[in-house]
């Protein structure tokens, strides 16, 4: 029996499992335990080529960017974020070299790129005072890791269409200086660079 939206008890299910993770045969596999791998991946396809269920999706994730007021241009500002942070924007230099800033002076577009932040209390030493009192000394070590730089670059880059594709020869012919390149042309390729008026 279908519900409101058009979909059977097992399509919403489905359906349900699918926005997890956008993975249509883990999808499958989480909703129909006893199915094979290659059922999964066959049914999953099946069911996401359903109109009442690309209707649903759409309606999902129109929800999730409103919720979260995802946009292409915010997602493109935090990639390059990432792709342009400059580890020196965490610490200031100080008479003694270098010392990472209070997370408060560092600035947005620099802790945007921070991937992870460890805090991790070390003994330095014991030590005995005059007065016979043992005193231990603790230092906290940060270990600040910022997110991968050339991922977000490559994100940007293929977002840019830094990547196409380019035939050999018009590389070759790109390499040679230009009248070199523009003889080459009208010998070979029988292709005349002025232009017919």
């Amino acid at each position: 029996m279908k519900n409101s939206k058009g979909l059977t008890p097992r399509q919403e299910r489905f359906l349900g499992e699918y926005l997890t993770d956008l993975n249509g045969t883990a999808a499958y596999r989480r909703a129909f335990p006893a199915c094979s791998y290659n059922t999964a991946r066959t049914e999953a396809a099946r069911l996401l080529a359903n109109p009442c269920i690309r209707s649903e999706l759409a309606a999902a994730r129109r929800d999730v960017k409103r919720l979260t007021q995802a946009t292409a241009e915010r997602v493109i500002q935090e990639i390059a974020a990432i792709a342009f942070a400059d580890v020196f924007d965490l610490f200031d230099h100080t008479p003694d070299g270098l010392a990472l800033r209070s997370f408060r002076d560092v600035p947005p577009e620099a802790r945007r790129a921070i991937a992870s932040l460890k805090v991790k209390r070390v003994v330095t030493r014991t030590r005995t005072t005059d007065g016979g009192e043992t005193v231990t000394e603790t230092v906290d070590v940060i270990q600040v890791r910022l997110a991968q730089k050339l991922a977000a670059l490559d994100k940007l880059a293929r977002h840019l269409g830094l990547y196409e594709e380019r035939p050999p020869l018009t590389v070759l012919m790109n390499s040679l200086p230009s009248s070199v390149a523009k003889e080459l042309r009208k010998s070979v390729l029988n292709v005349s660079d002025e232009t017919p008026e």
